[in-house]
């Protein structure tokens, strides 16, 4: 304005603090403060857009972050910038850093292919998109997929933002969100305490779209679904949402492109034609509890038996209550998950489907989903050629729950073996840390290796991100906000501990590395990751 100009350089990984504050007196509401770890305060005005820069300057210091605590680049799956620092010139105009444009070439974490094709699409979307645009698309696919429980690789294509759900056979009715994603069709309520889907395009039979009528005798468009299971459900739209014709004419483009896929697969028998949808239900246990059987799982606790007395954790009961559930509102990949699906989660699982429960809940059922045939692949390499973890792991494999018979016979120890080398291969960066070999020890008496395996890799990425990366960043974090809560609730403990120059992480690290389960014995253990596969992380 006056013939010069100041500018500021900072490091994105310098930023302390971001808040929205008032300029001129308090007069006008336009201003970011910046708070810089050196104590450096900057506040920039005259920012016309300022809420749309503030989420912007928000989430590029969130991924900064991310990065340093990681010690290394995001996926290629992800959109990153090229720079970390960020440019500020006098009159408040920010420069941003230009977006680094995917590698081709690279392995897709999720499924091990080649993403030369995900690559190229991935430039044809950002093309003529602003910094801004790409960071706001950015932050609504990493809260849909987190949402949801989906893998990294899914993109939400279509959204209608008032739907109303029908379930077969109730009277429920709910409002909330209709979403569409490259491989899932997905429906959240408003309300809290109402019901969500997830479901797979794959799973899909039957789609129709009429005219119809809400409960209030309106009228509008009624998108009937029917799964693989037979079973319907119904949304119900009202006529001048044009975001139903988006939705429709996008899902229609994802199931023509998934049937080419088959047909391609069939017509080169590539692996994705061996496994089925049909023969990957044949893996769950409630496809045999539904036909009147046993499950028969290949699971350590199917051999060498499961913790607990079955009379007194009431095991025929709770699994009577789950048939009835699976009957009425679907199971595995279709199921529906109402309130009533977390109550009797949190009342305590049977042993024969906590395996599956656990992975649905976690959402690595949909990850093992769209990778069938990948644990296989990478048993095969470890079996060829061990990776750099492995004199490690076997090291930690008789330390694995040793009172539990099937860590004393070779087919437990054996069993161990393969997921953790499995797991080292497929992230070569985290590879393998102690204390994961007592969570995976324990998730294999109830789910198979193969469970096991995207289970942990859910649990590594998602749940517990940094828990067993090098630095235990992750669980550092944690015993802060740990150390931080003693002191606020039980001031007397925490004086004790200084007194005595304890630190607290020494007694209490292990607790959240094992999530419990060497803290107490394994049946009271094991209804904490119930309810941690199904709340996450706060459960800790």
């Amino acid at each position: 304005m006056f013939g010069s100009e100041k500018k500021v350089v900072f490091q994105l990984r310098e930023i302390k603090d971001l808040a929205k504050t008032r300029t001129m007196g308090g007069a006008r509401d336009d201003g970011i403060e910046v708070t810089t770890k050196d104590g450096s305060k900057y506040v920039f005005a005259n920012l016309f857009h300022r809420d749309e820069t503030f989420d912007m300057l928000s989430q590029l210091t969130a991924n900064t972050m991310k990065r340093v605590l990681m010690n290394s680049e995001y996926s290629t799956t992800q959109f990153q910038p090229a720079s970390s620092s960020l440019q500020v010139s006098a009159g408040g105009h920010m420069r941003s850093p230009s977006t680094a444009s995917s590698a081709t070439g690279g392995i897709n974490p999720d499924s091990r292919l080649p993403m030369a094709a995900t690559a190229a699409h991935q430039s044809s979307l950002t093309n003529g998109a602003s910094l801004a645009e790409q960071i706001a698309k950015q932050r609504r696919n990493e809260e849909f997929r987190g949402e949801f429980g989906l893998p990294r690789s899914e993109t939400l294509l279509s959204l209608i933002e008032s739907a109303s759900l029908s379930l077969p056979e109730t009277a429920s009715v709910y409002s909330g969100k209709l979403y569409l994603s490259t491989s899932f069709a997905c429906y959240m309520s408003r309300d809290f305490r109402g019901c969500r889907i997830t479901l797979p395009l794959a799973a899909i039979r039957r789609i129709e779209r009429a005219n119809g009528f809400d409960r209030n005798n309106v009228a509008c468009y009624e998108l009937v679904i029917t799964v693989w299971h037979q079973m319907t459900v119904s949304f119900k739209v009202p006529l001048d949402n044009s975001e139903c014709n988006r939705w429709c004419d996008a899902l229609r483009g994802q199931l023509k492109a998934m049937v080419e896929e088959q047909r391609y697969a069939k017509a080169n028998r590539t692996a994705l034609s061996r496994y089925t949808l049909k023969s990957f239900c044949k893996t769950c246990a409630s496809e045999q509890i539904l036909q009147g059987r046993d499950a028969e799982l290949d699971c350590l606790g199917q051999t060498f038996g499961y913790p607990g007395d079955p009379k007194e954790l009431k095991e025929r009961a709770k699994s009577k209550y789950w048939v009835a559930y699976f009957k009425e509102y679907g199971r595995n990949l279709t199921i529906i998950r109402r309130a009533e699906y977390d109550r009797l989660i949190r009342v305590g699982l049977p042993n024969s489907l906590r395996g599956e429960i656990w992975e649905l809940s976690s959402g690595a059922m949909y990850l093992r989903f769209q990778n069938r045939g990948v644990y296989d692949k990478y048993v095969n390499d470890y079996n060829n050629c061990p990776g750099p973890y492995a004199e490690e792991i076997e090291k930690d494999l008789n330390r694995s729950l040793p009172e539990y018979a099937g860590y004393q016979a070779p087919e437990g120890i054996d069993a161990l073996r393969r997921v953790l080398n499995a797991y080292s291969l497929r992230d070569s960066e985290l590879g393998y840390c102690q204390a994961m070999n007592i969570v995976a020890s324990t998730m294999l008496i109830f789910m198979t290796e193969e469970q096991v395996f995207w289970t942990l890799t859910v649990m590594c990425d998602r749940l517990v991100p940094g828990y067993y990366s090098p630095s235990m960043y992750g669980a550092t974090l944690d015993q802060s906000i740990f150390q931080s809560l003693v002191e606020e609730t039980m001031p007397m403990l925490a004086t004790k501990f200084k007194r005595h120059d304890m630190q607290l992480s020494i007694a209490c690290l292990p607790w959240f590395l094992t999530l419990f389960v060497n803290s107490m014995p394994l049946v009271y253990a094991l209804r904490v990751l119930d309810c941690f596969f199904l709340e996450g992380p706060k459960i800790l």
